[in-house]
Parts: structure tokens; sequence; C-alpha cells
């Protein structure tokens, strides 16, 4: 998506030409008017939002990246260190990357389950989504079907990127060794 044609403004819009387009474009694809969806809307939405955060839209401009996720990389790097504050914490005697192992073990076991339940619950939504036929213009069924649909999507979508963060932990651990040593008072 790209947030400045979603709006229909250059490149080089101000924030009060961005606010205009905004308020036009949500006027336009709001789902009360005719022509209107809630996909439309929400994109443009999602647009001005982007546009609106200075850090978000330089983001944009810099990688073309207007999602609202975070890199798996920062991602990655904040898991490695909450398994290490983990493990400070819990005073974990024994081989440290070890239990950092097993602990994205289980971290991936779980997201399998996760994954598992959310693929069959598709399968059944879009079995689901051509259930119902309506003589008028509007299917609110689905609607409905089609929004959960949706979200569940995106939930797989981020059991996906759990699933590279997870590798990514796993690869930024090498560089590390556990030395078996004891540890006692620090010295300065």
């Amino acid at each position: 998506m790209n947030p400045y044609s979603t709006l229909d403004i250059q490149d080089d819009a101000s924030d009060e030409t961005i606010k205009k387009a905004y308020r036009a474009a949500a006027h336009r694809t709001h789902p009360d008017k005719p022509g209107g969806s809630n996909e439309a809307f929400h994109e443009v939405g999602h647009a001005y939002d982007v546009l609106k955060d200075p850090a978000r839209r330089q983001k944009y401009d810099t990688t073309g990246d207007a999602s609202d996720l975070p890199r798996v990389e920062e991602v990655a790097a904040a898991r490695l260190v909450e398994l290490f504050t983990d493990v400070i914490r819990k005073d974990v005697q024994g081989d440290v990357l070890e239990y950092c192992r097993i602990s994205l073990d289980a971290a991936r076991q779980e997201m399998n389950t996760h994954e598992a339940i959310h693929q069959r619950a598709m399968a059944k939504m879009l079995k689901q989504a051509v259930r119902l036929d309506t003589v008028g213009d509007i299917n609110v069924y689905e609607g409905l079907v089609r929004a959960e649909i949706d979200q569940t999507q995106h939930k797989l979508s981020m059991i996906e990127m759990e699933r590279k963060v997870l590798d990514l932990v796993e690869t930024l651990m090498a560089d590390y060794t556990d030395t078996g040593a004891s540890y006692g008072p620090f010295r300065s």
C-alpha cells in the first residue's frame, strides 16, 4: 500500500494537505456511503496513520514499509534480552544456552498448536463464506465471515513472523558460549 496514492497526494504534501485529503477520502470510502467499503475505509485510515506520524512517514519514505509491525530483527533482539533476563532472575544453574533452547522449543510448540487451531478455523470459515446468499446489494453474513477470515489471516501472519523471530533468536544465540564457570560476586 502506498499511503500517498491512497490519499491521492504528492509525497511532499504538507500536514494540512494530508489531513484534508484524509477527510475527503474517508468521507468518500465510508461504508455507509454509496460505493464505500470497510476495506477501503480502513486502508484510508491506515494511510493517514502512517503519514500523520513523522517517524512512520519517514520510515515509509526511506524503506517503502508502511506496516505497523516492528522488524523481525528488533523483535528477535528483544526476545533474546527477555530470555537472558529470565535466566538471571531465575538464577538458572547449569547450561544457560540449553535453558534458552528449551524455552524456544516450548514457544515453538505453543506456536504450532495455535497455528493448527487457526488453520482449522480458516477452513471452516471459508466454507461458511458461501453459505448464505442474498437478493439485496449487501450480504451482511458474508461480510461478517470475511471479517473473521481477515482476523484469522492476520493471526496466521503473526505466527509466521514469530517463527522467523524464534529462528533468528537461535541464530543470535550461536554467538554465545556457555563456559560453565561458576559465578561469584562482581569485582570492580
